[in-house]
């Protein structure tokens, strides 16, 4: 996984490579991964070629937490892994073990 460090930089260096941007004038910040632009640029052209720079460079999505069941757990995974910039998606998102039922049985059968 890329340290912000180098997220940073890859941001900057794809920024610069952009023809339509003056990336001279769009500083870069990154926090926990989180890239955040500041600056100003002259055309809302530009402000969108930066915004679709900065996409290219992408990352890798790590998924986690816990569903109940396991098309949500695929639903996740298919609602990031097309996103413009997502090179690959680890996904560790856990399925619950289904619970034990705590309705005691009160089936009565008469005959």
């Amino acid at each position: 996984m890329k340290t912000d460090l180098d997220l940073q930089r890859d941001v900057q260096d794809e920024l610069a490579w952009e023809p339509s941007v003056q990336a001279q004038h769009i500083g870069v910040s990154v926090k926990d991964g989180v890239v955040t632009l500041d600056g100003n640029v002259p055309t809302y052209a530009e402000k969108f070629a930066a915004e679709n720079a900065v996409k290219r460079v992408g990352g890798w999505i790590a998924l986690s937490g816990e569903v109940d069941w396991n098309y949500q757990r695929v639903a996740a995974h298919e609602a990031v892994r097309h996103l413009m910039g997502v090179k690959n998606v680890t996904n560790l998102i856990k399925v619950k073990a289904p619970a034990a039922s705590t309705v005691e049985n009160d089936l009565q059968v008469t005959y």
